[in-house]
């Protein structure tokens, strides 16, 4: 088995609020290791919020099919402020999704631009 830390996504722009959107979904055959998400709040888009709530979901799979986001899977909420800039830091072993199309999924509630990026490890 392999094992490799890096960018499990690249940095991603999410301009629509109150939708929830998947971040990431775990391959087949591979177990990830979810050990930072970064989030930045930006001022691009024709409106301008001073801030937003981020909220973040482990979602598990639904039979090798990504599963909608419920209320029981939501584990971090966060505002930030506009231009704000932060970075989640999850403990070692960090998020662990096994199952094919585990997800990681957020929502935010602004017009504003929220960009996103998920670092870890995968194990092959």
């Amino acid at each position: 088995m392999a094992f490799d830390y890096s960018r499990l996504t690249e940095m991603t722009q999410i301009g629509t609020a109150d939708t929830t959107t998947t971040m990431y979904a775990n391959p087949s055959s591979t177990t990830s290791y979810v050990r930072q998400v970064w989030f930045h709040l930006s001022t691009y888009g024709a409106l301008n919020f001073s801030s937003s709530t981020i909220k973040m979901y482990v979602v598990p799979d639904d039979s090798t099919s990504v599963r909608s986001a419920f209320v029981t899977h939501a584990f971090f909420e966060r505002s930030l402020a506009t231009n704000d800039t932060y970075v989640l830091e999850c403990g070692v072993p960090g998020i662990i999704l096994v199952d094919q199309n585990d997800t990681l999924q957020m929502t935010h509630t602004s017009q504003t631009t929220v960009s996103y990026m998920v670092m870890g490890g995968i194990e092959t």
